[in-house]
């Protein structure tokens, strides 16, 4: 998905459509992250005019851990949130489909996919698991922990290509090639990710400006009387990000608005 939206991007970049052979990149939740990706691909840092995200993760690790364990990592210390189970799901397939492909993988990935995504825990299949040999039971064995205490060892027992993979997918990493403003709009109580997630992309690139309001429930605006007095901040953060694209590229300073 990360290459096709690169593609996409590089795609429209060429075009003779395209004013000044710049495009922006935007998306919601995973698609704010996989922007962020597409930005810092050194074949498009210098043709991306803004990056603009609502709700992404920036650290695919922590999430792992937040989906699995019900916690993740501020700072130095460990923070409990305990997002909809369904995460643990879509984590569960995605880390499945990272497995070199085999048949008993690729039936693996099918189970996966015919699990119900619902408000309730569900339980993965751990015999598909087990068929798919040693590297997916070591999958397995991180998706079934709920002790954070346990979490980085049994990370470190992933296969080598998974780990890579979790790297390669975690914008943090990659924020040093980020050249484009960044705009990123979050709740202060996201229900998937939390809100370090996107302070960490903060303090890792000072392309990346953070506003922060109630007006978000993850990707979903409150349509509340409670929150109109944020609505102007959410309405700054939309005028920047089209300014910026109208524009083209620019330098954003760090800065964050709650």
């Amino acid at each position: 998905t990360l290459a096709e939206s690169s593609a996409v991007a590089e795609f429209a970049a060429r075009s003779q459509k395209t004013a000044g052979g710049h495009v922006g990149v935007a998306g919601v939740s995973v698609g704010g992250t996989l922007a962020l990706l597409t930005a810092a691909d050194p074949r498009l840092q210098q043709r991306i005019s803004v990056v603009a995200c609502v709700a992404p993760f920036g650290d695919l690790r922590e999430v792992m851990r937040l989906a699995t364990t019900g916690s993740y990592r501020d700072g130095e210390r460990l923070a409990r949130h305990v997002p909809p189970p369904y995460l643990r799901i879509g984590l569960a397939r995605s880390l499945a489909a990272m497995l070199p492909a085999t048949p008993s993988t690729a039936a693996l990935c099918r189970e996966l996919r015919a699990l119900a995504t619902t408000d309730s825990a569900v339980d993965l299949p751990a015999q598909a698991f087990r068929d798919a040999g040693p590297d997916a039971e070591s999958v397995f064995a991180l998706l079934e922990n709920t002790n954070p205490a346990q979490f980085d060892v049994l990370y470190d027992a992933l296969p080598s290509d998974v780990r890579a993979a979790v790297v390669s997918l975690s914008p943090v990493r990659m924020a040093e090639l980020l050249r484009a403003p960044v705009e990123i709009a979050t709740a202060p109580q996201d229900a998937y990710f939390p809100l370090s997630q996107a302070r960490a992309l903060v303090a890792a690139s000072p392309r990346v400006r953070l506003t922060i309001t109630s007006l978000l429930a993850h990707a979903t605006p409150r349509l509340s009387a409670a929150y109109l007095a944020e609505l102007r901040r959410l309405d700054a953060f939309f005028v920047r990000a089209l300014r910026a694209a109208a524009t083209g590229p620019g330098y954003t300073p760090r800065q964050e608005t709650t």
